[in-house]
């Protein structure tokens, strides 16, 4: 996610904390999607600009942002966090998510992240650039997979 939403330019360039990552292009799917992984592990998925996802070395969420709302894990639950915006300055208000809001969002993640899955296992995913290359970010995704559940787990806090 950018600082300012409207500077979305190259996720994949920016993301150096992503230290394997790679842009990729899977059937039935509009936009690219550019997936990373930190030295611990922990991994982020970016849908498109308006839907991504962050999870911690177990593959429990972190954080994410959903249209305009950022998304943080507390005590096992999202927490939404809405910027107002205002002439001299901008608050960020939150509270926690309807146990609705939270399905929601968590029946769509966990589609999106089955069709990814069933993507990489039956080899339909496209990398259109990688790094440090193509078949170490095989790899990694192949084995984030193997070890994560879905439906996924909130974590407790941002913390990983």
């Amino acid at each position: 996610m950018a600082r300012d939403e409207s500077d979305r330019d190259d996720v994949f360039q920016e993301a150096t904390a992503l230290v394997i990552r790679a842009e990729c292009r899977l059937p039935g799917v509009q936009s690219e999607i550019t997936i990373g992984f930190r030295r611990t592990g922990a991994a982020s998925f970016y849908f498109h600009p308006d839907w991504v996802w962050h999870f911690d070395p177990q593959g429990s969420i972190r954080r994410g942002y959903d249209h305009g709302i950022l998304l943080k894990a507390e005590q096992g639950r999202l927490v939404m966090l809405k910027r107002e915006r205002f002439p001299d300055h901008v608050d960020l208000v939150s509270r926690e998510a309807t146990s609705e809001e939270s399905a929601n969002r968590m029946a769509q993640l966990s589609h999106d992240m089955e069709h990814l899955a069933k993507g990489v296992r039956g080899r339909q995913l496209q990398i259109v650039r990688g790094l440090p290359d193509k078949s170490i970010f095989m790899t990694e995704l192949e084995n984030w997979f193997a070890k994560v559940a879905i439906p996924f787990r909130i974590a407790n806090s941002l913390r990983t």
